[in-house]
């Protein structure tokens, strides 16, 4: 394992350290130079990346009722991995989910093989008592994920709980009945018809504002003129979107637009008659470097800042 052999790299280097440490300790004039310029050697390195870090309603939900311990779904997307694990510290939660340089055989197989009849088994054996399930993050796998869900239903194994506001589709919560003996006290009836569309495939409302980014892609390269794409939808309505370049350095507004499609798919929004957004902006701008980054700041019709995850690129 790599991990362990950085142990013994780290034993070696230790003693290194040490006579240098002591070395400069005789030196202290010189230790201001070579912080200058270790910083200096690393500084057109360091990329910078706007997370948000705004508490989800699941997250603050599970804050005040410690409902767990969970899993998080989808669990085999690395990227997702550290998003529960910047989550984890708004709640507490104790959970299946992780990632560090050493990986516990119950998470390995979890991750390679996570959505088989023989997990629900092996979550109930291990005290599992919930399940949080984020469809988008699945992406091209949802369709699978949404048949091990029916199928966790219709076998005993799972119960839906409730639905929370999150991204596009949803934080969906289900409770290991054969665990979690009080499973009916966290339930919301209300949430059934939601539920039912989500089975049936189909969207589900969203009681705050949310949206997509189309273009650019995570880890795009970019030559020339960047065009900034997407929709947005509030039940308030959208005021205006702003694109943030470079750690939100450069603001630049965007044009709104007709979607019929995103209005069609999502018919409970008549306060957004022009829920589509683009802009292109020429060039690079002066001071943002080639490897920066993108995100969409949404303002709806209160005033209310609503924040897309941002999006790597390489922009020349």
């Amino acid at each position: 394992m790599p991990a362990r052999w950085a142990v013994v790299a780290y034993t070696g280097l230790a003693g290194w350290a040490a006579a240098g440490a002591a070395t400069l300790g005789r030196r202290r004039w010189v230790m201001p130079i070579l912080f200058a310029i270790a910083l200096i050697e690393v500084w057109p390195r360091l990329r910078w990346e706007h997370a948000v870090v705004d508490p989800s309603p699941v997250d603050r939900w599970l804050a005040q009722t410690h409902a767990g311990p969970l899993l998080e779904l989808p669990v085999n997307r690395i990227n997702v991995l550290y998003l529960y694990l910047l989550r984890a510290t708004a709640h507490h939660v104790p959970m299946f989910d992780g990632i560090s340089g050493f990986e516990p055989p119950l998470h390995y197989v979890l991750r390679e093989q996570p959505l088989t009849d023989a997990t629900f088994t092996l979550l109930e054996r291990n005290g599992c008592r919930f399940i949080l399930v984020r469809p988008e993050w699945f992406g091209w796998q949802w369709p699978h994920a949404l048949a091990w869900v029916r199928r966790g239903i219709e076998e005993g194994h799972l119960v839906f709980l409730r639905r929370f506001d999150g991204g596009i589709s949803g934080d969906w919560l289900f409770a290991l009945p054969r665990v979690e003996n009080q499973w009916q006290r966290y339930r919301v009836p209300a949430d059934d018809p939601q539920f039912a569309r989500l089975l049936d495939g189909k969207t589900t409302y969203n009681n705050s504002t949310f949206g997509q980014l189309y273009q650019p892609k995570m880890r795009s390269e970019i030559t020339g003129p960047m065009t900034v794409s997407g929709w947005a939808l509030s039940p308030r309505g959208i005021r205006s979107v702003i694109v943030r370049v470079d750690n939100g350095r450069i603001r630049i507004a965007a044009g709104l637009f007709k979607r019929d499609d995103v209005t069609q798919l999502y018919p409970w929004y008549p306060q957004t008659p022009l829920p589509a957004f683009a802009t292109t902006i020429p060039r690079r701008p002066r001071r943002v470097p080639e490897e920066t980054d993108v995100q969409v700041e949404i303002i709806d019709g209160a005033g209310q800042r609503t924040m897309l995850p941002d999006v790597l690129v390489t922009w020349q």
